[in-house]
């Protein structure tokens, strides 16, 4: 399967696994921006390992982003729900560490960053 087919895949798995948890799962970074109660799950580009000429390992990863400037005590509640959600589901993950989620002007907002095991 190559980098395409993957992601392809991914964003159907996601979208199936937590879509009534978010607000979108996407590849645009603009488009982050979560809903009060909704989290917003984005993908980033996956880091891609080549062995001489062969695509070897492709590892992806994906913010969960949720709460707004004003509703920012209640997002880990949000945030947890939906990886205790992929979990039950059984997407491949290797850890989630939390981070920040840079929202422009209008200040950060709390995140995971989950990192997938490489898909087979």
């Amino acid at each position: 399967m190559n980098v395409i087919e993957q992601r392809d895949e991914l964003i159907e798995m996601l979208t199936d696994s937590v879509g009534s948890l978010v607000s979108i799962v996407t590849i645009d970074a603009q488009n982050v921006q979560p809903l009060p109660g909704k989290a917003a799950v984005f993908i980033d580009p996956p880091d891609i390992e080549y062995e001489g000429w062969e695509l070897s390992t492709v590892t992806w990863s994906v913010c969960v982003v949720a709460g707004t400037t004003a509703t920012q005590a209640a997002a880990m509640d949000v945030i947890i729900k939906v990886l205790e959600k992929l979990r039950k589901d059984h997407i491949n993950m290797d850890k989630a560490e939390p981070v920040t989620w840079n929202y422009g002007n209008s200040g950060d907002l709390p995140a995971y960053k989950i990192t997938l095991n490489p898909f087979d």
